[in-house]
C-alpha cells in the first residue's frame, strides 16, 4: 500500500516537474521573442529619430498649414525667412480643413553658401538656400537658391507643398490637371490670354479652333471633360494624327518603328495603333498649361475658399471645377473661352497715326531709292 502511496505521489510530482519545465522553457521562448522585439524597436526608433530629428540645429522655427509644414532658421535670415512663411502659410489657409491633408513637411532657410562675390557684387543681394527635407534623406536636403524676398521664399515652400498635396486630392482630377495645383500667386497672376490662344488655335486637333469659334460642346471635349467612345479619332483628324507621330519622332520610334513609318507614308491605321501605344488614347488634346489655366480662371472667379472647395469636391472634374468658381461648369468654360477669343487675338485696329507714320516713311524710302544713282 505504501508503494503504491509513494509511486503515486512520485509521478504526480514528476507530472509537476515536466509541466514546470514547459512553463519555463515557453516562458524563455517569450523573453527571446521581446528581446528580439526589443532591439527591432530600438533600430526603428533610431531611424525615425534620424529621419524625423524632433528639431534641427537652429535658433527659430514657425509651423504653419495646421501644423503640417515647419520651417527653421536663424537670426540672420529671420527676417526674410518670417516674410515668406507668412505669405506660404497666407496661401495655404486657402485650403481650409483640406491643409490637414498636406503631408509634414521639413524645411529650413540658410544663407546660400554657394554665391561667389562676383554673384553678390552683380545682384547686390545675399541670396538664401530654402531646403527641403525630405523622408530618408532628412540630413541630405534638397537644395532650392532663391532671392531673399517673400515672395521667392514663399514660393519654394508652395512649390513643394501643392506638389505633395497632389496625390492626395480626387484621383481623377489630379490625373486631369497633371500639373501644380495653381496655389502659388505666381501662377494665379493674370493669364497669358494671347499665349493660350496660340497653344489653343495651335493644337493638331481641330477642337481648338472649334473651342476659340465659341463650340462649347468642342471646349469640353478639348479640355477633357467630357469622355468620347472613340477618343484618338473623335480628338483628331487623320492629318492631325499623322502630324502627332511626326512631331514625336523619337516617342513615335520607340513604340513602332515599323508602325511610325506606315503612319508617316499615309497609314491612317497604323498612325491610331503608333499613338495608342505612345499612350495619347488617354490624353485630351488640351495641354496641362491649357487646363491649369481653366483651373486658375475658377479659383480667381470663385473668391475667398474656392481653393477649399476646389480639394474637397469628389465626383467629376466639372463639379470640382463649379464648386470652385461658383458658377456652373458650362458657364465657366464659356466666360474663359470668351476670355481666350477676345483678349487672345491680334488687334486689327491701327492707330491713325502709326498708319501716317508709316506712309511717311515710305515715301521718304522711295524718294531717297529714286535719287540714288542706280536708278539715273
Amino acid at each position: 500500500m505504501c508503494r503504491r502511496v509513494f509511486t503515486a505521489v512520485a509521478i504526480a510530482l514528476l507530472g509537476s516537474a515536466t509541466a514546470h519545465a514547459q512553463d519555463l522553457e515557453a516562458l524563455g521562448h517569450r523573453v527571446d521573442s521581446l528581446r528580439a522585439a526589443a532591439a527591432a524597436a530600438r533600430v526603428e526608433l533610431e531611424t525615425y529619430r534620424r529621419d524625423f530629428p524632433t528639431k534641427l540645429h537652429f535658433s527659430d522655427s514657425v509651423q504653419i498649414a495646421d501644423g503640417q509644414i515647419v520651417v527653421y532658421f536663424n537670426k540672420e535670415v529671420a527676417p526674410a525667412a518670417r516674410d515668406g512663411i507668412q505669405e506660404a502659410d497666407r496661401v495655404l489657409r486657402e485650403l481650409g480643413t483640406a491643409q490637414r491633408r498636406i503631408p509634414r513637411l521639413v524645411f529650413s532657410v540658410v544663407p546660400d553658401t554657394a554665391i561667389t562675390p562676383y554673384d553678390r557684387a552683380a545682384t547686390h543681394k545675399d541670396m538664401l538656400d530654402v531646403r527641403v527635407h525630405r523622408v530618408g534623406h532628412f540630413n541630405q536636403p534638397n537644395r532650392n537658391s532663391t532671392n531673399p524676398d517673400r515672395a521667392s521664399v514663399a514660393s519654394v515652400i508652395l512649390t513643394e507643398a501643392t506638389r505633395q498635396f497632389g496625390p492626395m486630392m480626387d484621383e481623377k482630377f489630379f490625373r486631369w490637371l497633371d500639373a501644380p495645383l495653381p496655389l502659388d500667386p505666381r501662377l494665379r497672376g493674370a493669364l497669358q490670354w494671347g499665349l493660350l490662344r496660340l497653344d489653343i488655335v495651335s493644337s493638331q486637333s481641330p477642337l481648338g479652333k472649334a473651342c476659340v469659334l465659341g463650340d462649347l460642346r468642342a471646349c469640353r471635349v478639348f479640355l477633357g471633360l467630357d469622355s468620347v467612345a472613340n477618343p484618338l479619332k473623335t480628338w483628331y483628324d487623320e492629318r492631325g494624327r499623322r502630324a502627332l507621330v511626326a512631331e514625336d519622332q523619337v516617342g513615335a520610334q520607340r513604340a513602332s518603328r515599323a508602325g511610325s513609318r506606315q503612319c508617316l507614308g499615309g497609314n491612317d491605321a497604323a498612325c491610331l495603333s503608333v499613338l495608342e501605344l505612345m499612350g495619347l488614347g488617354d490624353r485630351a488634346p488640351a495641354k496641362a498649361y491649357v487646363r491649369q489655366s481653366l483651373v486658375v480662371y475658377a479659383l480667381n472667379l470663385g473668391g475667398e475658399r474656392s481653393a477649399e472647395r476646389l480639394v474637397s469636391t469628389k465626383g467629376s472634374i466639372g463639379g470640382a471645377l463649379a464648386a470652385a468658381a461658383n458658377l456652373p461648369v458650362d458657364s465657366l468654360i464659356t466666360e474663359w473661352q470668351r476670355n481666350v477669343a477676345q483678349y487672345g487675338g491680334s488687334s486689327t485696329n491701327l492707330p491713325f497715326s502709326i498708319a501716317i507714320a508709316s506712309l511717311v516713311w515710305i515715301a521718304v524710302c522711295t524718294f531717297l531709292a529714286l535719287r540714288s544713282s542706280r536708278w539715273r
